[in-house]
């Protein structure tokens, strides 16, 4: 696959070198609590992005073509705040943290902090608003 324009990416990203998977209908691509890893860009299909709650699952977003989710898994460890479940047949292409790692082994260093206190921040931030919301639900 060559440049594509992808709505969360701009039009000058090559996702060519990056490996795809495949997901069947309905299977699990990773579940709330597991090792954060990997991020995705879906190239066809859909990923519901959800939280459990005592009321049953909570959507948080719908994840369509030329979208990337699982991205703070680049910048940051951990664990995955929600699940991410293919919805019908779907491709992603794969960014894995490694990878990632290797990109920025050339930049100041101040990049990768600021890099790293954002993720921390941005991961705290999302979890109190999906702990808030899904208290809400219940």
């Amino acid at each position: 696959m060559s440049k594509t324009s992808h709505r969360d990416l701009p039009d000058n990203v090559d996702l060519s070198r990056y490996p795809i998977r495949e997901f069947e209908d309905q299977s699990l691509i990773f579940k709330e609590g597991d090792p954060a890893d990997h991020a995705y860009v879906v190239i066809d299909g859909i990923v519901d992005i959800y939280k459990q709650s005592t009321a049953g699952p909570v959507n948080l977003a719908f994840i369509k073509p030329g979208q990337m989710f699982g991205e703070l898994a680049l910048i940051g460890s951990g664990r995955r705040a929600a699940t991410a479940k293919a919805q019908q047949p779907t491709v992603c292409r794969v960014i894995s943290g490694d990878e990632f790692e290797r990109m920025l082994v050339g930049a100041d260093p101040m990049t990768r902090t600021v890099l790293q206190v954002l993720s921390t921040h941005l991961n705290r931030a999302t979890v109190r608003i999906l702990l808030s919301e899904t208290t809400d639900l219940t």
